[in-house]
């Protein structure tokens, strides 16, 4: 897997994880987007490689359904 690609996701959450987990320190934060962006590279990698296996809706349901509640509810902005 590209490192540059994780980071590249992992920094494109660190805002969103910030202002949606208030609660976490810098370290907190760091970790929480690098997990999210670890994570989702790795499944679009995986996808990427195996065209034809999943499709693009399935692997976008089953991302959206593993991704914290915190950043999927209505009431995002309220934690």
């Amino acid at each position: 897997m590209n490192d540059l690609f994780v980071q590249a996701l992992s920094e494109s959450t660190r805002d969103v994880v910030r202002a949606e987990r208030a609660d976490l320190d810098e370290d907190g934060v760091r970790i929480a987007s690098d997990f999210l962006g670890a994570g989702t590279a790795r499944v679009v990698t995986d996808w990427l490689e195996r065209p034809g296996e999943t499709s693009r809706e399935q692997v976008i349901e089953v991302l959206f359904l593993m991704l914290p509640t915190w950043l999927t509810q209505d009431d995002v902005g309220t934690h």
